[in-house]
């Protein structure tokens, strides 16, 4: 794509309403929605020098070049000080607007507030490696070209590993049993798809940790390590991305993938994209697919609890069902619930043991 082209389509991407980052103040929980509907606010641009990041059919980040990072080092000219900052504006703009119009898209959902501290950047900015996301061995931008050709080489082979594993997916059985029958296989097999392209590479970030046998015998160093987790997450947030898309267009299509239609393993897939996106506004919609499907056993209600409980903390501050649990001095706990004395009733109800039985199972953490 030309310059001229991208300008041109991230023009229409911006479209006409944008917001700066001081007209995006953080949402006020008490008082009613009262601004522009969602698809009125959009992102705003990179700067101009930082275009040539930017490729792809919907303008996605490119891992792999990391020269608009030069600025944020001490070893950089003005000139590339002064880009860098501005990137860095833009990343806190484009955060802003996301906050601001995540607040109108739940509002169009009947829903009031939601937690200000939850992070809600579109991925044309989350895809963005900085030096406060990505890299503590690194300090200089001299490191991180040294460390990206190995890191580059790791990267590209895994990536293509993982197109080649995922082309032409089919899910099959784990045994002799015959794979359950469905009305529709393509969907499972994309929605299975989907899934296990995203889940490959979060495992990057596993099986690189230090002293892991992999990460030994790749013989990478910490900086290549790290360079090689600012692409892998670059993409991985794109991918997150395209599963997301992917999967509401099922749901506006059919509703929400029934365990008839596609098979408990890829019902289970698909929740998996919901619960694992930071898609708020989508995960509310998700739940709200799956919750008239609770009764007649087209989705794991398990699942549904679980998502639900997520989207309910997050915009009430509590939780129905007693999923979602913390770390606190080395115990397992659970999170604020709603009508506490309930509890094991509504767990019972949805298929969850007694929350007691729960936090005797790992009581360490």
């Amino acid at each position: 794509m030309s310059r001229n082209a991208f300008r041109a389509a991230i023009a229409a991407l911006c479209g006409p309403w944008l917001i700066a980052a001081q007209d995006a103040p953080q949402p006020d929980v008490e008082a009613p929605y009262t601004g522009p509907p969602a698809d009125e606010i959009n992102y705003p641009m990179p700067p101009e020098w930082a275009f040539v990041h930017f490729r792809g059919y919907e303008l996605d980040f490119e891992p792999g070049d990391f020269s608009y990072l030069r600025g944020a080092y001490p070893e950089s000219t003005a000139q590339e000080q002064a880009q860098w900052r501005a990137l860095s504006e833009w990343l806190e703009q484009c955060e802003a607007v996301a906050k601001f119009r995540l607040r109108a898209e739940l509002a169009a959902l009947g829903i009031p507030r939601f937690d200000p501290a939850f992070v809600a950047a579109p991925y044309l900015c989350r895809q963005v490696p900085t030096p406060k996301r990505a890299f503590t061995e690194v300090t200089s931008h001299a490191e991180i070209e040294a460390a990206l050709p190995a890191a580059r080489l790791v990267y590209q082979t895994l990536t293509g590993t993982i197109d080649a594993a995922i082309s032409g997916f089919t899910v099959r059985p784990d045994g002799p049993e015959p794979v359950q029958a469905v009305t529709s296989p393509g969907l499972a097999d994309k929605i299975v798809a989907n899934s296990l392209r995203w889940e490959l590479l979060l495992n990057v970030f596993e099986w690189t940790e230090p002293g892991s046998g992999n990460r030994r015998s790749l013989r990478l160093t910490p900086e290549e390590v790290e360079v090689l987790h600012a692409m892998v997450y670059s993409q991985l947030i794109l991918v997150e991305t395209m599963n997301v898309s992917s999967l509401r267009d099922v749901i506006a299509e059919q509703g929400w993938p029934r365990i008839s239609d596609v098979g408990n393993y890829a019902a289970t897939k698909a929740w998996q994209i919901a619960y694992n996106t930071n898609n708020l506004a989508f995960q509310v919609e998700a739940v709200r697919a799956m919750e008239p499907l609770l009764d007649s056993g087209e989705v794991e209600k398990r699942d549904y609890a679980m998502l639900f409980d997520l989207v309910h903390f997050l915009t009430t501050g509590k939780q129905r069902y007693g999923t979602l649990e913390s770390c606190v001095d080395g115990r397992l706990v659970t999170d604020p619930v709603e009508d506490a004395v309930g509890l094991d009733a509504r767990r019972a109800g949805i298929g969850l043991q007694p929350l007691a039985e729960r936090l005797d199972w790992q009581l360490d953490c």
